[in-house]
């Protein structure tokens, strides 16, 4: 007779799910995708030298003192994610919507009511966001050469016996010590692979700075401004791995399915500093640096094994478990230039450095200090430069746009991943009539890469994600 078997217990270290505070992690954080108003997300977020945009303030804080009128806006989005699965010879796809508020702002403009010397002073407060982490992902692959129940092997094998994941195996016989050879083993070797394989991969969630910005205008020639800015993380990760229709070589098991949630939330605080040059009217260039964001974070964690047996087998265990440590992310350096012809056309362009091992794990919430963790973030990552590039026609009242940026792999050479870049293609309109405007611009990203199902051979499948996204910026002047 047939018994369910429910395990609850909580995985503090595990490679396969991402559990534990690693690498994964700090690269997770460490990555921007700015979104913010529909005009700079249809120029490609390329606005690093232009200013006078609530977005900018989050690439080049000198942007503020571009503002001759004070200002209300926001902006709302709505997004499609679809992601295709290849593993083995199976191809699935799988796909989330979204609504969010990509930004929403204040500008106050404090005119000096002089034409030369420091002709403005300008405050600025809101919000951008800064990643979106809603997905969706599906993986499946028939006839398995390979299981999870590998790994759990191979690490009581190792002695890298992890007392949450391999108790969890263990205990439902799952795992088991050969007693003959004192080896582990599971019943999944030479010919009783064959079975049925899935994965469903659930996140959501973002992050966002909340920006305090002041900027000042000299001469009209020298735009300067500086912004503190204190940053959210906000990330839900639910995971399902089944392995069902066991060949008949195994006898006793029919099915199980390993479960995982990831609950983060974190603050951080970061500073940005920059300045806008414009020596003759049609051309501005534009550089900035901003510091490390430092976070502190809390995460919460739960596994969960079912497991369908043809034998009773009473197996303990609920135990809740979360952690608190720190994460630095890198500093970032931004150079950009832009051409404003006439009033009516604009070019601007935008490179930014980044350099993904400098992140840092930092003060596990039990003393620990992550040494080997920071040994892996320099060992996968590398320093990567992200481009954006955008231009506007102005034709009366109405101005259309386009955009591309280009986000370049943060992994090594020689990687699994290091072809792993994003590319993203915009394009939008808008509207503006003096005291009121109106902006609607649309993204797609592209990105593709490898995702270790588990650390074992034969078990790497193929990702492709696009991310559409639709905004609407509804601004007031005054």
């Amino acid at each position: 007779m047939k018994k369910i078997i429910s395990i609850l217990t909580i995985v503090l270290l595990f490679s396969v799910f991402s559990f534990g505070q690693n690498e994964v992690d700090a690269l997770r954080y460490s990555q921007n995708f700015l979104t913010g108003t529909a005009r700079s997300v249809s120029m490609g977020g390329a606005f690093g030298a232009l200013g006078g945009n609530f977005s900018s303030i989050s690439i080049n804080p000198a942007g503020i003192g571009v503002y001759h009128t004070s200002e209300f806006s926001f902006t709302p989005s709505f997004s499609y994610n679809l992601s295709n699965s290849q593993f083995g010879n199976t191809n699935t796809e799988d796909f989330k919507y979204g609504i969010n508020m990509s930004n929403m702002n204040m500008v106050i403009s404090l005119k000096s009511n002089k034409n030369d010397g420091w002709v403005a002073t300008n405050l600025g407060f809101g919000y951008n966001r800064t990643n979106n982490f809603n997905y969706n992902t599906f993986i499946k692959r028939e006839n398995s050469p390979s299981s999870l129940l590998d790994e759990w092997v191979e690490d009581a094998n190792n002695n890298n016996w992890n007392s949450f994941a391999n108790d969890l195996g263990s205990s439902t016989d799952l795992i088991y010590l050969d007693t003959n050879t004192g080896f582990w083993k599971s019943d999944f070797t030479g010919s009783n692979y064959g079975q049925k394989q899935s994965r469903s991969i659930s996140t959501e969630g973002s992050m966002g700075e909340y920006i305090f910005a002041m900027g000042a205008n000299y001469n009209n020639k020298v735009y300067l401004g500086g912004s503190f800015s204190l940053n959210s993380i906000d990330y839900h990760e639910k995971i399902n791995h089944t392995e069902n229709e066991i060949p008949s070589e195994i006898d006793y098991l029919n099915s199980f399915t390993y479960r995982t949630t990831l609950d983060v939330k974190g603050t951080g605080a970061s500073m940005k500093f920059g300045a806008i040059l414009k020596p003759v009217n049609w051309f501005r260039l534009g550089l900035s640096v901003s510091s490390p964001v430092f976070y502190s974070l809390s995460e919460k964690y739960t596994s969960h094994l079912d497991a369908t047996l043809d034998f009773p087998n009473d197996s303990p265990k609920e135990i809740d478990g979360n952690y608190d440590y720190k994460l630095v992310t890198p500093f970032r350096a931004d150079a950009s230039m832009a051409f404003v012809l006439n009033k009516s056309a604009i070019f601007s362009i935008d490179y930014e450095f980044v350099d993904y091992t400098k992140s840092r794990l930092r003060s596990g919430g039990d003393g620990y200090d992550f040494s080997s963790e920071n040994e892996n973030i320099q060992g996968l990552y590398t320093s990567t430069g992200n481009l954006r590039a955008g231009i506007e026609y102005r034709f009366g009242p109405i101005s259309f746009r386009g955009g591309y940026s280009y986000y370049g792999s943060p992994y090594k050479q020689g990687s699994l991943n290091e072809k792993s870049d994003n590319s993203v293609f915009s394009g939008g309109i808008g509207i503006n009539r003096n005291s009121f405007y109106f902006d609607l611009g649309y993204s797609y990203m592209t990105n593709s890469q490898y995702y270790v199902m588990y650390q074992t051979n034969n078990s790497t499948a193929e990702l492709n994600t696009n991310n559409n996204q639709l905004l609407a910026s509804i601004g007031f002047r005054f």
